[in-house]
Parts: C-alpha cells; structure tokens; sequence
C-alpha cells in the first residue's frame, strides 16, 4: 500500500484501485477484501488517504511487536474478580 495518495485528490480505497493500480483483478479483490476485513470499512467508502494516513502512523510505531500479560490473561482476570464484592465461582 506504498502508492497510496498522500495529497491530492481523495478516492475511495476501490476507485483507487481500479484507476490508479496495474494489477490483476484477483489482487485487486483480495487488497479490497484485506481493507474490509483489517479495517472494518466499506472500500467503498474508506478514504485512500485516511489509510495512507494511518499506515505512515503505524509505521512511525512499529506497529508489528506485540504485546502479552505475562503469566497469561487469566491473572487480569483473577485480579478483577478479586476486587468484587459478591462471590462469584469460577466455570471451567
């Protein structure tokens, strides 16, 4: 998604795939889909720019570490439960 429009004249993320990207169809359909599907938005309605946008962000963060609750998420759990007031048994 390097060639996104930074400036300029906004598109929709579709239209900048149909006038602005030499691909085949089938590439072109599974960027739509990685849109719709990553970034919850109708690539008809999503501005190329806005992605563009928040690409550049994510890169300015290196949005591709990741994160985890050391010991397991259940331990966030755990502690929530142990501040409430009612008793609560545990499912399993």
């Amino acid at each position: 998604m390097r060639k996104l429009p930074r400036r300029g004249k906004d598109l929709s993320f579709n239209e900048f795939l149909r006038s602005k990207v030499r691909a085949p169809a089938e590439i072109k359909a599974l960027a739509a889909m990685f849109v719709e599907g990553f970034d919850a938005a109708d690539a008809n309605r999503i501005s190329a720019q806005a992605l563009a946008a928040d690409q550049e962000a994510a890169d300015e963060i290196d949005e591709t570490k990741n994160f985890r609750v050391i010991n397991g998420y259940d331990r966030l759990l755990n502690g929530l439960l142990s501040n409430l007031t009612r008793p609560f048994r545990r499912c399993t």
